[in-house]
């Protein structure tokens, strides 16, 4: 996942930025692996990962958002297998976020089938290049990206990895990126600088109260 590909230029970080690597010795050399995006700035945008199987993730995650719009970052959120609708969103589009959607039909990505699933993969993984290019150019102040649902989007295989790794280990200085969802992989968690675990003690829909509009979504 984090074979250095690219030129120079592609890889330089900002001021007071590098990146850690992991190096592993074969038959055909030293092959390096780069872990994870260092940065010594006091006001360099840092990354965060909320998952497991409890509630909050994407609420921490949106909550983040308004206090950034509150600060006058620019906020970017690309909810990724989910179709336009979420309550938060429609608020924090209201107040200057730019959001996204990855996904335009109903039910969940796990249902599927692999043409679906193909289809969704090119959708989400053009989007996320989109966002990320768009940053870029709009560059000049400090910003805020959420990708909801990431981890699932990794886990169904619906995206590309290395989109996700370049989001979150090759990004401007200025950029905070948030990702949230369930079993994340293993280079994910290393990646992060802020990595939260939400368990389920107990959850209504075990007694089967099933999601609550202004609630839950």
């Amino acid at each position: 996942m984090g074979t250095p590909k690219g030129d120079y230029y592609e890889w330089l970080p900002g001021n007071g930025e590098g990146f850690e690597l992991s190096a592993e010795k074969s038959k055909e050399g030293i092959r390096y692996q780069v872990e994870r995006r260092l940065s010594f700035q006091r006001n360099a945008g840092l990354t965060h990962l909320y998952y497991g199987d409890g509630r909050g993730k994407t609420s921490a995650a949106m909550g983040t958002a308004l206090r950034a719009l509150s600060a006058g970052h620019e906020v970017y959120v690309v909810q990724l297998c989910k179709k336009e609708g979420s309550g938060e969103s429609r608020m924090l589009t209201k107040l200057g976020a730019h959001v996204f959607y990855g996904k335009d039909t109903d039910g969940f990505v796990s249902g599927l089938d692999d043409e679906a699933k193909k289809m969704l993969y090119h959708k989400q993984t053009a989007l996320v290049k989109e966002v990320m290019e768009r940053i870029r150019k709009d560059g000049s102040k400090p910003a805020l990206l959420i990708l909801d649902e990431a981890c699932a989007a990794l886990r169904y295989g619906v995206i590309d990895p290395q989109t996700v790794f370049d989001a979150v280990v090759r990004k401007p200085t200025k950029l905070e990126v948030i990702l949230t969802g369930r079993k994340p992989p293993k280079w994910l968690i290393s990646a992060c600088d802020y990595v939260c675990e939400y368990s389920c003690i107990r959850h209504p829909l075990a007694a089967g109260i099933p999601a609550r509009q202004g609630v839950e979504f």
